[in-house]
This record gives structure tokens, C-alpha cells and sequence, in this order.
């Protein structure tokens, strides 16, 4: 891999997981109740639509927010911190479901981003493979707070976004492992946690990854990235929100390396950025599909997603002087 490649994915990793966004209302307006499950999803838009909203409760509001906020729709809403990571995650029970949704915040502060840049492998004592060393003692203090509250009989749900999705895989692994039954664990944009011998163990646990075009954080840690024999893999399928009512599915195999992405977005006049990865960015790919969606043909996404630079949303100052030095290495990484 080359150094500029390096400098990109660090640049990248920087921008992409640092930003913030305003407050989003936490209630959903006539959803519709549209399945993914022929795309090989067990998803419906309504889920969807329901998970995000709760990861954006947890990453934007006040903990007295997302409590009042949502207390219409769950009997009992509990924000927890959790010191020793300086993480987040709130838990939601529905008693007449029988169900605990379970959102865990992403990375909002300078220790989340020191455990999203400790990516090299470790091998896991608790589960046995391999894992991303940072994302695993993020889990694993969630880990510790939340099984205590967990309730026999009830479904779980687990979501999280960027920082948030690694974890909440890797929590569903840990639930998993005692024998405990997730339904599913949202991950949305997620970064990869294991190699494809950690994904063979734990296939049982019902992932499903969503991701936007031109996000750069899905593809990290890159393929080529230091592990060469077994490296990092998204590990499945994953389901692409394309703009208005359009989306495909992606095989797990196109975030292998984020330098050939660029190369291409490059070809098409694109480049990645922090914008994309935004959970407003993501809702704003999801709220249009409430009433219906159109699946693409995965060859064809791109010619969708044509724009041009006056389409992109404005970044405050600070972000704007990344994101200048990010574009720079990636013209050098698609034309080395």
C-alpha cells in the first residue's frame, strides 16, 4: 500500500467519524411497512426508519431528550454513559412486544476516535477470533453494564452507527455467545470488525449492514492494510440507500480497499467524504423509501448518483479544511 494511500485512510478515518449534526426529531410520520426480505434483508422500511432515528436520538440529544421524546412509543427509555470508554447507549422496552431496541451512540468525542484508530487484530478471549483491538474494549464495557438489564423473554434489537455499528456487531457476538437470542443487530455504515474467520463463527447472528454511496468509512481498516493473508471484511451482503426512492445490494467484497473506490468515484467524477457518512445524511436516504422503493440493478448504481459539486451539503469551516486535505490524497490515490 502505498504512503498516500496510508495518509488517505488515516485523513479519511479522521473526518468521516468526527462530525456532528443537528438534533432530528425522534417520531415517524405514516411509515410504511415495505420488506426487504426478497433482497435477503429481514427488514422492513418501518424498522429501518425506527433503528435510525434511535441511533440519531442517542448520538445528537440530551439523555433527558431521547427520554422525553420517546417514551410515546416505549414504556421505559434509559440512557446509560459509560465512563471508562466515555461511550454511550440507550436502552428502549416495549413490554406489550416484548422487546428491548438497544442503540449505541457513535464516536462523539477525542477516546471514541483513539478506540476507532486502535485497529490492529487482536485475538479475542471472550469470542475466539479475531477483532478490531479498539471496537472489542468498546463492547465489552457495554457489555458489562447492559446484560444485567436485560430481561428473559424479551426480542433484541441492536443498532449503532459508524463507531456505534462495530460495537453493536460485536455486542451481538458477546449475546450471542451466552446464549442469549438477538434478532438483529443494525449496523449502519460500519467499519469492519473481523477477518472472514471471525464472520464464519459468528454467522448465525443476524447482521444487516447499510450503507450510503461514497461513504470512506465502511471500507475501514482497508484490505490492504497491513493484513494481507486474513484481513478485515465486511463479511456479507450490504443494503445501499441510494437517492429518493432507489437502493441495491452490494456484495461485502466492494469495501475491500478504499483506494480502488476512490480510483473509480474519480473516474465518475465523485470523491468520498465526511457528508456522506453523516447519520442526517443516511436518514436523508431513508425517509423517501417510507412509502415505497425501487431496487437497481448493483451495476447501475452509480449513473444514480450523478451531481454535480453545488449538490454537496456546505461543511462548517473546520470541516471544509479537512475534507480539502482528504480530496488532495485522494487525487494522489487515483492517480499515483
Amino acid at each position: 500500500m502505498s504512503l498516500c494511500a496510508k495518509i488517505l485512510v488515516a485523513a479519511t478515518a479522521a473526518a468521516a467519524l468526527c462530525f456532528g449534526a443537528p438534533r432530528l426529531a425522534a417520531q415517524a410520520q405514516g411509515v410504511g411497512e415495505q420488506e426487504f426480505a426478497p433482497y435477503g434483508f429481514d427488514l422492513s422500511i418501518s424498522e429501518l426508519i425506527r433503528l435510525e432515528r434511535l441511533n440519531a436520538a442517542v448520538r445528537y440529544d440530551a439523555a433527558e431528550v431521547v427520554e422525553e421524546s420517546w417514551l410515546g412509543s416505549y414504556d421505559r427509555v434509559t440512557v446509560i454513559d459509560v465512563p471508562s470508554t466515555k461511550g454511550r447507549y440507550a436502552l428502549f422496552e416495549d413490554d406489550k412486544a416484548r422487546r428491548m431496541d438497544i442503540a449505541i451512540r457513535g464516536t462523539s468525542n477525542l477516546k471514541n476516535t483513539a478506540f476507532d484508530l486502535e485497529f490492529l487484530k487482536k485475538r479475542s478471549e471472550r469470542l475466539g477470533i479475531n477483532l478490531h483491538s479498539g471496537f472489542e474494549t468498546s463492547a465489552l464495557a457495554i457489555y458489562a453494564d447492559l446484560r444485567p438489564r436485560l430481561k428473559e423473554g424479551y426480542a433484541l434489537r441492536i443498532a449503532g452507527h459508524s463507531l456505534g455499528a462495530a460495537v453493536a456487531i460485536i455486542l451481538g457476538m458477546l449475546l450471542e455467545s451466552d446464549g442469549i437470542s438477538v434478532e438483529k443487530v443494525l449496523a449502519s455504515a460500519p467499519p469492519k470488525v473481523t477477518d472472514a474467520a471471525g464472520w464464519a463463527r459468528y454467522s448465525a447472528l443476524e447482521v444487516i449492514r447499510v450503507a450510503c454511496p461514497y461513504d470512506p468509512v465502511p471500507f475501514l481498516p482497508p484490505t490492504s492494510l497491513m493484513y494481507g493473508k486474513d484481513p478485515y471484511i465486511q463479511g456479507g451482503k450490504v443494503l445501499f440507500l441510494l437517492r429518493g426512492t432507489r437502493f441495491t445490494v452490494l456484495e461485502g467484497s466492494y469495501y475491500d480497499d478504499l483506494p480502488d473506490a476512490v480510483k473509480s468515484a474519480f473516474a465518475q467524477g465523485k470523491s468520498f467524504g465526511a457528508a456522506e457518512h453523516r447519520l442526517p445524511a443516511y436518514l436523508a436516504r431513508v425517509i423517501p423509501k417510507e412509502s415505497g422503493f425501487t431496487f437497481i440493478d448493483a451495476a447501475e448504481w452509480e449513473r444514480y448518483e450523478r451531481r454535480s459539486d453545488s449538490d454537496r451539503a456546505p461543511q462548517p469551516s473546520h470541516e471544509a479544511s479537512i475534507l480539502s486535505i482528504l480530496s488532495l490524497f485522494q487525487r494522489f490515490a487515483a492517480h499515483p
